[in-house]
């Protein structure tokens, strides 16, 4: 449904473009001298890692650099169906910048995966990707440094 699909386009071809913009857009956040955020990526299998900090006082987490989402998310305690992973879990209850998004604000409205129950209630978010993996919660706004 996208205005950019081109059906005479064989699937390989289609991956093909979208590597070539996830380089793209490595290139430009490695090349950011606009004096905005700015990481250091590792490319490790196809996929990019970058080290950010959450939370006040910060936690250091290793996370994947989502090319084709805006949406930055973690795992936090409590979680009740986890991802096995080695690194601890984000305890949101540790920082003092953490809060829940409400569903009225514009931090949640603009969130393209974000919905809401019901009015007056915490936002949540549903995202699903090409590999079949997912990721579901609640919508969260913490300090959030690139390093």
């Amino acid at each position: 449904m996208s205005p950019f699909y081109d059906p005479s386009e064989t699937p390989f071809q289609r991956v093909g473009k979208a590597v070539r913009r996830s380089i793209a857009r490595v290139r430009g956040l490695r090349s950011n001298d606009a004096g905005g955020p700015s990481a250091d990526i590792s490319r490790i299998d196809g996929e990019y890692l970058m080290n950010i900090t959450i939370g006040t006082p910060p936690v250091s987490i290793m996370a994947l650099a989502d090319t084709g989402s805006s949406l930055i998310w973690t795992q936090c305690q409590p979680c009740n169906v986890c991802y096995p992973q080695v690194a601890p879990l984000f305890n949101p209850r540790d920082s003092s910048t953490y809060m829940e998004l409400q569903c009225d604000s514009d931090k949640c409205r603009v969130l393209e995966q974000s919905f809401c129950p019901k009015q007056g209630s915490t936002c949540q978010y549903s995202v699903s990707y090409g590999d079949k993996s997912y990721s579901k919660g609640v919508g969260e706004l913490s300090h959030l440094q690139l390093s």
